[in-house]
């Protein structure tokens, strides 16, 4: 207190001085909640970003004018600021290098909630990682993989490198092998091999194409597309290779089928 005291005795402060310390102080926190209201209420004509990021930048908008109002009072008292701004921009600077990865990640999350590339419940791939986006957070966007698992992928990542929604467009292309030993036409391989993939269960109603992609004098490989719901891509799968299979096998074909799209031989070898 008698340091305090001293500096009032010392200072060379008018009344107008206090005035214009205190005035700018009530400023400062009238300012710093109005523009934490304005922040709101334009976050809540965002429905996309989530509260909690809004509420967050509200809060920060505050505290900055807060903490601007407290400085301009300081200066009205005849504090000697340079020393402090000095120290604030230390500190900034060494805050900034430090949460540059959580700041990219907040920063990347707006982006993500306002824009809207993903949402929850979608089945995407990002970065080698298949499944359903589980949330959106502000960190980070956890998918729930195929086999199970939990994954917490960064934002700034999954903005940053190709994003693949699965779900956008509502259906989804897959495609199989077929090889086959036969002298067969291709017009009735196709014919064959279209009807019984298009007898599998879990199809869109939309048609299964065929096309060869090697063919020799006694075999011949084909290509079959065919739509379905992407988060059902394993199951629609495994129902067409087994449809496909069986159907080959009634007519007396040998074949392989297969999801693995390999490549084709130059030189046809002696089996399939």
């Amino acid at each position: 207190m008698d340091k305090i005291a001293a500096f009032f005795e010392s200072a060379d402060l008018s009344g107008w001085d206090l005035l214009l310390a205190v005035l700018a102080l009530i400023a400062g926190f009238v300012f710093g909640s109005l523009a934490k209201r304005a922040v709101l209420a334009v976050g809540r004509k965002w429905p996309n970003v989530s509260s909690a990021l809004v509420a967050l930048l509200a809060r920060v908008v505050k505290y900055i004018l807060v903490l601007l109002g407290v400085g301009v009072a300081l200066a009205f008292l005849g504090a000697n600021l340079q020393p402090l701004i000095v120290s604030i921009i230390i500190v900034g600077l060494i805050a900034a290098l430090a949460l540059r990865d959580i700041a990219g990640n907040w920063g990347a999350a707006i982006v993500l909630q306002s824009r809207r590339p993903i949402d929850v419940g979608q089945w995407v791939e990002i970065q080698g990682y298949v499944g359903t986006v589980q949330d959106l957070t502000a960190r980070s966007v956890i998918v729930h993989t195929i086999d199970g698992r939990s994954v917490h992928i960064p934002n700034s990542t999954v903005v940053d490198n190709p994003l693949v929604n699965l779900s956008e467009r509502g259906d989804l292309r897959t495609s199989i092998q077929v090889r086959m030993l036969t002298t067969e036409t291709f017009s009735t391989l196709s014919a064959l091999v279209a009807q019984a993939a298009a007898s599998a269960e879990g199809l869109r109603d939309r048609p299964v194409q065929v096309r060869a992609t090697q063919s020799a004098s006694d075999r011949m490989t084909l290509g079959v597309d065919f739509w379905h719901d992407p988060s059902a891509w394993e199951v629609v799968t495994s129902n067409v290779v087994v449809a496909v299979t069986n159907a080959l096998k009634d007519a007396g074909i040998d074949a392989t089928v297969t999801s693995l799209e390999t490549a084709d031989p130059i030189i046809p070898q002696p089996s399939v």
